[in-house]
């Protein structure tokens, strides 16, 4: 059920029971004696009420709604009345097994919840001429009031635009991925002994992830975001990639751009921002086939100056060619030149021509204890 059509059902609950309030009202003070400018107040809207809700999702409201996703909820509230004045406060919430296919992925609800705090102006009560409350007057008041309490929640739900962060698509599964415009995106939950991990999109270049990785040793997860290049190095005129983030203070992770060849034989890894050292010390390290008597990664090159930055070099192998450049300078956002770092490399006798294939961005976790978020918020990829 839409919010709306929960509000409404809610409030209808709420219409119920003050009928039966006004009822009990009538029989106390039919004295014909009591003049209607002496009648008492009837009905009174201070007090706390509560209520269970439930149907199904509307697509006319929400176009992210399936029609036959069921929704059921709970609501409560309290009413606080001074004078002809009121004040409700009311939290709702709701579960919905709602799933609808979009264009290479699935956009899913489980979970809704709304807070509202309005204020209201009563309506004064209608008494007839004899000094009783004038049943139809009195019934118009109160439904006059409750349609536009209905009203104002239909509006706020329906005109409110969507917070700037809300997903187009989320997945907690350890290998939920999902196609926009031309980019992809992974939740690669993939290391041993993994906790769980939420990657949600909310634009094009835009998501986020929530991780909670124990503290202990080796990667758990890489949840990126990527682009297909498929072209020979030597063919790609520029190749230039921006970045923008917020991340945790603790933990252990990098951020980094993971930049495979089409064969997968050569893999590289520039990282711009980590909990270690740019010297290879520190609580992540790269692969390096050198380490010194501490366990710190040995630099082939120190302080090269490429792409826009300024790294130091590692070498090792996982089962392929691992080159890691780590920007002395750790940054959350700028630009980096892959061309000209991927160019630099082949110099070195590193390879030769690769065929470039996937430019991937995101974080590689070791630990983020207790669920930490990374937030990227501006992430894109030039090539010509």
């Amino acid at each position: 059920m839409s919010l709306v059509r929960r509000k409404i059902f809610s409030v209808g609950v709420l219409a119920l029971m003050a009928c039966g309030a006004s009822a009990a009202d009538h029989a106390d003070h039919s004295d014909p004696s009591v003049s209607s400018s002496e009648a008492p107040r009837t009905f009174s809207w201070a007090g706390a009420y509560a209520g269970l809700h439930g149907g199904v999702a509307s697509t006319k409201f929400n176009p992210f709604n399936r029609e036959d996703a069921p929704a059921v909820g709970a609501q409560a509230g309290y009413n606080l009345q001074a004078g002809s004045g009121v004040l409700d406060a009311e939290l709702e919430g709701s579960y919905m097994n709602n799933e609808v296919p979009m264009p290479d992925g699935k956009v899913e609800t489980r979970f809704r919840g709304v807070h509202v705090t309005e204020s209201e102006l009563m309506v004064p009560d209608r008494i007839d001429g004899i000094g009783s409350p004038g049943l139809p007057g009195y019934m118009d008041a109160q439904h006059d009031k409750l349609f536009r309490q209905a009203v104002n929640n239909a509006r706020s739900s329906i005109a409110a635009p969507l917070p700037a962060n809300a997903p187009i698509w989320s997945s907690n599964s350890p290998y939920g991925d999902f196609s926009y415009g031309g980019y992809s995106w992974n939740n690669d939950v993939w290391g041993t002994g993994a906790g769980p991990q939420t990657i949600s999109v909310h634009a094009g270049k835009q998501w986020s992830v929530w991780s909670n990785q124990p503290n202990t040793d080796g990667i758990k997860s890489y949840p990126h975001q990527a682009l297909n290049i498929e072209k020979p190095l030597s063919s790609i005129n520029t190749l230039t990639s921006s970045f923008n983030q917020d991340v945790p203070t603790g933990g252990a992770w990098d951020t980094a751009y993971d930049i495979w060849d089409s064969s997968h034989q050569n893999e590289i890894m520039l990282w711009t921002n980590y909990t270690g050292n740019p010297d290879g010390s520190g609580n992540v390290k790269p692969i390096s086939y050198h380490y010194d008597r501490s366990g710190a990664a040995i630099p082939l090159y120190r302080n090269v100056n490429m792409g826009g930055a300024t790294w130091n070099v590692f070498t090792g192998s996982n089962g392929h060619n691992v080159i890691s450049l780590l920007c002395t300078s750790k940054s959350d956002s700028g630009t980096v030149d892959i061309k000209g770092i991927l160019e630099w490399l082949k110099s070195k006798g590193y390879f030769g021509d690769i065929h470039v294939g996937s430019v991937q961005y995101g974080v590689e976790i070791t630990s983020s204890p207790e669920g930490m978020n990374f937030n990227f918020n501006n992430w894109s990829v030039s090539s010509t």
